[in-house]
């Protein structure tokens, strides 16, 4: 009479298969949940680059005539008192024209430029430590879009994601381009 065998070689020849399917599935599960929210994460950057892009371009701030030291929201456009207009046609589009809220006020851009980073980064809401930001303001010379401004820092050439958002406006009479661009530096971690 022959003995049961504890362990054999269709056990063992079972167990690796099993063993190699489930770490398959494992693999795959969290390359799939990695892909799921680096899409998510680069989704994020896009809307908060293009909401960000349109606060710049089609509001004034708080308060309107916002300075360096007195700001509670950012925003680029020509206050309505400046530019003749009561408070009721700040709800209302007035398409690229003078008197228009994407009229840009070039103190405001200026003033923008000298704030500190960390400070212009919190008011605009950006506060993750690896999220930054850079604003190219370029006006049309007749041919082309010659750079006039820029604001925050300029991507890093280890920055692993950058985000564009573009919008047109007026600077001083002049077609304005307006680029920000919302990247981040990932240094030895998962970014997207």
């Amino acid at each position: 009479m022959k003995k049961a065998q504890i362990f054999s070689l269709d056990l063992i020849f079972a167990s690796t298969i099993y063993i190699l399917i489930l770490m398959i599935v494992i693999y795959s599960w969290e390359t799939n949940l990695e892909n799921i929210n680096l899409k998510e994460q680069r989704g994020n950057l896009e809307m908060i680059s293009r909401n960000l892009a349109n606060l710049l371009i089609l509001t004034e701030g708080y308060p309107s005539n916002w300075s360096n030291t007195e700001i509670n929201s950012l925003g680029l456009a020509l206050t309505l008192s400046q530019n003749n207009l009561n408070s009721t046609y700040k709800s209302k589009p007035m398409g690229l024209n003078k008197n228009g809220a994407w009229n840009l006020d070039t103190n405001k851009i200026l003033s923008l430029q000298s704030l500190n980073y960390s400070y212009s980064k919190e008011l605009l809401g950006l506060l993750r430590e690896e999220e930054n930001y850079y604003i190219l303001i370029s006006v049309w010379n007749d041919t082309n879009y010659v750079n006039a401004y820029s604001i925050g820092l300029a991507p890093y050439n280890n920055a692993s994601a950058i985000v564009t958002n573009e919008r047109f406006a007026l600077l001083e009479g002049d077609y304005a381009k307006l680029s920000f661009n919302i990247w981040q530096e990932c240094e030895g971690r998962l970014c997207i």
